[in-house]
């Protein structure tokens, strides 16, 4: 998530954002930041009367699409773990540079579908211009 601040931050070192030219591959390993349930129960239904919490997960990139209602994504997942509502717009981190926001999921079952996260670097343009 972007935000543009009334007025400067000077003691937190902002996160960068990482460059098109050198892009991860399929294969490698992200972390992901949000705040929704991690748990199942035995029937395989999410537990969500917890209170989310932020949490990071580590998923490996499995490909690269492009929505037209969504843009460009890249596909990341891994067993047992996935985004959930209050994820949305949290930052997957490659080599501590962000690479992507986190924008959809598959609903269909708990915690075994890819995560959709919009490729910020293909906006830099967008973003140098706006803020």
């Amino acid at each position: 998530m972007l935000l543009k601040l009334q007025r400067p931050v000077r003691n937190i070192r902002p996160a960068r954002l990482r460059s098109c030219n050198n892009r991860p591959r399929i294969g490698v390993r992200v972390q992901l930041a949000g705040e929704g349930p991690v748990t199942s129960n035995p029937n395989d239904e999410r537990y969500d009367e917890f209170p989310p919490h932020l949490q990071c997960v580590y998923l490996r990139i499995s490909g690269f699409t492009f929505r037209p209602t969504l843009g460009h994504l890249v596909i990341a997942e891994a067993p047992n773990k996935e985004a959930y509502y209050g994820d949305s717009g949290g930052g997957v981190v490659f080599n501590h540079q962000i690479y992507g926001v986190i924008s959809a999921r598959d609903e269909s079952s708990p915690f075994r579908k890819p995560i959709y996260s919009m490729v910020v670097c293909e906006y830099m343009k967008w973003i140098r211009n706006t803020f």
